[in-house]
């Protein structure tokens, strides 16, 4: 029996140690270079380097996390194509696990319900000094308690699922089986093609063909920017007072923090460059902070400096989306200092986009990550990613614009020209439960579920949803 490297040494790998037994697993590879050379529950961890003259040695690859990233595409740069993914039954039944997870973060999951539920009882665009305190809670939460705030998973990141379930018509409690709603923005992270392993929602078709290159089965429904399925926090003749009082408004959306990494800038600089850049041009200027920026240095300055600030609230919450639609409605033009789903919103409402430069003191301070490129440079690994950043830096700068050029740059990404109805969105949600009911909640047999269910369409003759599964899928050549 060949001896197994588990590639990944987090808690997946521990799991898939538990499984395989010491005896049969000879080593963890994991990309980290801290811990390169330790070990795991008795097992040493090697790098990717040494795990290659093992592989050649007869050795077998199992990658372990479940969202193995660029985990992959390194194996298969280096002629390792026969790996393995671990699918135990813990994880090959994601509601089952999802439930689990929830029953074992009690006190993460009562937390999230009472900070969103007491967020919502604040106007964030209008009364956002209110949410501070809050905000720092949450933060304080997470360091001292350990909360979770990733606990409810990325469907829930923005609300962008809730405005798609609002438009359709579907309550929440049917929407058990609805695809996993992805948050990928503008910029193309390396590996997401690997991340979803069943039916997934995406805005443009850029992330649709990078899956289908190695899972041509999965379906992946592109719906445009979710911010055209939003409502606004308030109603139009709401928008329309507050717009009249404001006169010609300017919305800045600064760099921002997420939780866990604390973004470091020159405060002062930054608000001093918006102020004598564009205060003159404007009768109002707006600041959009995200949540976990409030608090920091630059909203005294911004206050200082009588730039009224607003925010969309936390990432967990179900309003985001539509407090962001109602910023946009607000704004006559838009600025930024880097790349954010800000930008194809922007461009999607039709607003004038400016980038203004702006110094980083010391990028996500804190945090304990890194980014490793084996027997590659950064730039050959993300091609996409590199030409993405150098179109927004070619196509923006300090004067507005709002180019046919800046909207082809972004579409492939925001799919600005797609908009689908509410009975697609419907259509989506039955065919991903068809799939799922097929394949019995068990990820083992999706693949061949999505075949049955193609076939069982085509034989009942439901073209409608044929259609969607066929496109959604890219092809049907994968198919029997």
């Amino acid at each position: 029996m060949k001896k197994i490297i588990l590639f990944g040494a987090g808690k997946r790998g521990k799991y898939a140690l538990r499984h395989y037994g010491k005896d049969q697993v000879a080593f963890f590879c994991d990309n980290s270079r801290r811990l390169q050379g330790t070990e795991v529950e008795g097992i040493r961890v090697i790098s990717f380097s040494e795990m290659i003259k093992w592989y050649q040695k007869g050795c077998e690859v199992v990658v372990t996390p479940l969202a193995p990233g660029m985990i992959p595409d390194q194996l298969r740069d280096v002629g390792i194509t026969d790996f393995s993914h671990f699918m135990n039954d813990k994880y090959r039944f994601p509601f089952r696990c999802y439930d689990e997870r929830i029953k074992n973060h009690r006190r993460s999951d009562e937390v999230l319900h009472d900070l969103v539920r007491r967020s919502q009882q604040i106007d964030l665009i209008r009364h956002t000094d209110a949410f501070t305190e809050l905000s720092l809670e949450a933060l304080r939460l997470r360091k001292e308690e350990g909360i979770d705030l990733m606990l409810w998973g990325e469907s829930n990141f923005y609300g962008n699922e809730q405005v798609l379930l609002d438009y359709a018509g579907i309550r929440k409690e049917e929407a058990k089986y609805f695809p996993v709603v992805s948050h990928e923005d503008c910029i193309p992270n390396m590996g997401v093609e690997h991340d979803y392993l069943s039916a997934v929602i995406m805005s443009g078709k850029y992330y649709q063909k990078k899956i289908h290159q190695y899972y041509p089965y999965i379906p992946c429904f592109t719906v445009g920017p979710y911010i055209q399925y939003a409502q606004g926090i308030y109603d139009r003749q709401s928008t329309t007072a507050w717009r009249e009082r404001n006169g010609k408004t300017l919305v800045v959306f600064l760099p921002h923090s997420i939780e866990g990494f604390h973004r470091q800038f020159h405060s002062q600089e930054l608000v001093e460059t918006v102020i004598r850049n564009y205060q003159k041009y404007f009768d109002t200027i707006i600041a959009c902070v995200y949540w976990a920026d409030l608090g920091s240095p630059v909203c005294e300055i911004l206050k200082k400096k009588g730039i009224k600030m607003v925010c969309a609230g936390f990432r967990f919450d179900v309003l985001f989306d539509r407090r962001i639609r109602t910023i946009m409605e607000l704004a006559d033009a838009v600025v930024c200092f880097d790349i954010g789903t800000f930008i194809p919103y922007a461009i999607w409402m039709g607003k004038p986009l400016a980038r203004l430069p702006y110094e980083e003191g010391k990028p996500l301070a804190g945090a304990e990550h890194e980014m490793i490129f084996i027997q590659t440079e950064a730039d050959e690994l993300m091609p996409d990613t590199i030409r993405q950043k150098e179109g927004f830096y070619r196509l923006s700068d300090q004067e507005f614009k709002l180019t046919d050029e800046m909207r082809q740059w972004m579409d492939p990404y925001a799919g600005l020209g797609i908009t689908r109805s509410k009975v697609y969105i419907r259509n989506v949600l039955e065919i991903s439960k068809d799939i799922w009911m097929a394949c019995q909640e068990d990820l083992l047999y999706y693949p061949s579920a999505v075949e049955r269910v193609y076939h069982t369409y085509l034989e009942q003759q439901k073209e409608e949803l044929l259609q969607i599964l066929e496109m959604s899928t890219g092809n049907t050549g994968w198919i029997k």
